[in-house]
């Protein structure tokens, strides 16, 4: 006759049995493939696919992560030097992944699953072949404003986007106070708008080039020079002058005069 252990073992093992059938037929309906439609001029193509089931099971992390890929094109031709990133929105948009674009255009992020803004900013070009980075969906101006992205646990979800729009940039030279160039000095450019700053170090020459940046007529740049932050024109926030960047056009002539060190030599301090 069995004993009471033996009966709490054979209990054990049909819950056992149940769990492992009901995972199964989990995993099972995971594995179908959905398509989301998108608006826009944009030819996307958002699909959720079966990946390994590695989600699936009772040992499955909280973490699992999933794969976003695709192809980046520019007027229907691959790009090759796109940056891809996907970010999340706490007081700014934090950069969580990346990945660069290869010759045919294509890349691949594995993240955490969740949801996420997606950025493409594009190589910065030449004047008359300058592309705008884009926030999608079909969004310009910034993170808070473009449509999330999810990543599903143990799925693969593949999202092209072709780049039409046409952006510019912003070139000028950092000096010191008795007019010789500056090398190293981070400077920021930004939209009112946009809580992220597009930051770049000057050159040897002290020259710089920011962007590519989205056409508009309210951009700023500034540096931090003995620890305060000095806009173009050598101005403060409050009366900061205005920058315009125009489509396929570089903006230039946009310097900065550092003031005479109040040390030993002038420390430029990058935005934290």
């Amino acid at each position: 006759m069995p004993t009471s252990s033996h009966k709490a073992t054979t209990t054990l093992l049909l819950l056992t049995l149940v769990l492992s059938l009901a995972n199964a037929i989990s995993c099972w309906a995971e594995g179908t493939t959905t398509t989301a439609p998108q608006a826009g001029p944009q030819a996307v193509i958002l699909e959720a696919l079966p990946s390994d089931n590695a989600s699936c099971g009772p040992a499955a992390k909280a973490d699992a992560t999933g794969v976003l890929t695709g192809v980046i094109t520019a007027n229907g031709e691959p790009l090759s030097g796109a940056t891809v990133n996907i970010e999340q929105r706490t007081y700014d948009c934090s950069t969580q992944g990346g990945s660069g674009t290869g010759a045919n255009g294509s890349y691949t992020i594995t993240m955490a699953a969740g949801s996420y803004y997606l950025k493409v900013t594009p190589p910065q070009g030449e004047a008359g072949n300058i592309l705008a980075p884009y926030y999608y969906e079909n969004q310009y101006l910034q993170c808070g404003e473009a449509q999330l992205v999810t990543l599903v646990a143990g799925q693969t979800t593949t999202l092209n986007i072709d780049l039409t729009q046409a952006g510019g940039l912003i070139t000028g030279t950092v000096v010191s106070y008795d007019g010789k160039p500056t090398s190293g000095a981070y400077v920021y450019c930004s939209r009112d708008i946009d809580r992220m700053s597009y930051g770049t170090s000057t050159n040897s020459s002290g020259n710089f080039t920011a962007g590519p940046f989205y056409p508009a007529s309210d951009y700023k740049c500034f540096l931090y020079d003995n620890g305060q932050p000095i806009y173009y024109n050598n101005t403060t926030y409050a009366n900061r002058t205005p920058i315009t960047v125009e489509a396929n056009a570089v903006t230039s002539g946009i310097n900065f005069t550092l003031s005479k060190p109040s040390g030993s030599k002038t420390v430029v301090v990058p935005l934290n």
